[in-house]
């Protein structure tokens, strides 16, 4: 009599959920929406001078991982972004960088700054068409740039204040005048230089080749926010969900 073993799916799961990402994983961070007793249509008034606060997503740039699309980790530089849509044409976006590059960069591309992502052509899917997706980016004194594709450039505010721990923050409010301008889904990412070259690109989405491989989408979620003392946090959550579909496209 032959006998042989197998692994049971239980055994098949815990190493499927153990192994890091396959090549061509499509994984990210979408961007909250807060549309509790709002228009999701129309974006919420986000205060001059408010910072984000427990009412965000956020990506932190400490270590290698999925979130570091090129370059390597840095160990003694850390970096945090804390970001929402407060409608499909607004994002709020705040950056803590433990130690920002000084050194004066040639282009944009080399200096620390912002990366936005999107399609601003409808499309029935989260992969983007890499001919049409467009990329802007944004230095730190709030100056926008032309990236790949024809992005239309947002309105952008920016101020400075501390997060919770006492650590300097920039906040920038990005505001595009079409109505649906981030219904497509969007990518934010941040590019930290090291003497005037790029060093390191952190992003909520997958990016290879200077392409991203989806765009995260704006996610809807039944809670209000509001600024309390001076920071973004939830004023009203009555612990329902909705479906990722009712973002407007």
């Amino acid at each position: 009599m032959s006998h042989h073993t197998s692994c049971s799916t239980v055994d098949i799961l815990k190493k499927d959920i153990a192994a890091p990402p396959k090549s061509g994983f499509l994984g990210g961070l979408d961007a909250p929406m807060p549309n509790l007793d709002t228009d999701p249509t129309r974006p919420v008034d986000f205060p001059e001078g408010t910072i984000l606060g427990g009412c965000a997503g956020r990506l932190e740039a400490e270590a290698a991982g999925p979130a570091l699309v090129y370059g390597k980790a840095d160990p003694g530089r850390g970096a945090e972004l804390r970001f929402l849509a407060t409608g499909p044409q607004t994002l709020v976006i705040q950056l803590r960088d433990s130690r920002p590059d000084k050194v004066k960069a040639a282009s944009w591309v080399g200096a620390d700054h912002l990366e936005i992502w999107t399609s601003p052509e409808p499309s029935d899917s989260y992969i983007p068409d890499p001919a049409k997706v467009a990329q802007l980016g944004i230095t730190l004194d709030g100056e926008t740039h032309a990236g790949a594709g024809k992005p239309t450039m947002p309105k952008v505010e920016h101020w400075t204040g501390q997060d919770e721990q006492g650590r300097p923050v920039t906040v920038f409010r990005l505001d595009w005048a079409e109505e649906f301008a981030l219904a497509g889904g969007v990518i934010i990412a941040y590019s930290q230089g090291e003497g005037g070259k790029q060093a390191r690109l952190w992003a909520t989405g997958p990016i290879r080749k200077n392409r991203p491989g989806y765009l995260p989408i704006l996610f809807p979620l039944p809670i209000a926010c509001g600024a309390v003392d001076g920071r973004w946090a939830v004023v009203k959550n009555p612990g329902r969900l909705n479906d990722p579909a009712d973002v407007p496209n």
